[in-house]
């Protein structure tokens, strides 16, 4: 038998407080687990609509949904002096009202509300 990783997915209370789609809430979620490492998601909707079961229509819907609304920021890179896509980057942003504190490159970055913390607890 062999074992798997486990992941879990992070989506903060603004975003489940926000007007987004309980779909786009997920694949932000999708984004997150995937953006763990290297800061950034590089999957393609093919994989978003494997991983979830929606459509490609669905994927970009979603995607549009989350970058209007200021949660993520998608970055292509291009192959060198032509107009060809060689790589799509989706970075996670962390909002404070209409004000988007982070941005792709941002040295030391870190996460709020963890500074200090002396248990994991979220009540009183």
């Amino acid at each position: 038998m062999s074992e798997k990783q486990s992941y879990y997915m992070v989506i903060p209370a603004e975003v489940w407080e926000s007007n987004l789609t309980a779909k786009a809430m997920i694949l932000y979620g999708h984004i997150s687990v995937l953006a763990n490492k290297e800061k950034y998601c590089w999957a393609n909707n093919q994989y978003f609509t494997k991983a979830m079961k929606i459509s490609e229509a669905t994927v970009c819907r979603c995607l549009h949904e989350l970058e209007v609304e200021g949660f993520i920021l998608r970055d292509l890179i291009y192959v060198p002096g032509t107009k060809q896509v060689k790589e799509r980057r989706i970075y996670l942003n962390v909002k404070t009202g209409h004000r988007i504190d982070s941005r792709p490159g941002r040295k030391n970055e870190s996460r709020p509300g963890l500074k200090d913390d002396k248990d994991n607890s979220t009540s009183v």
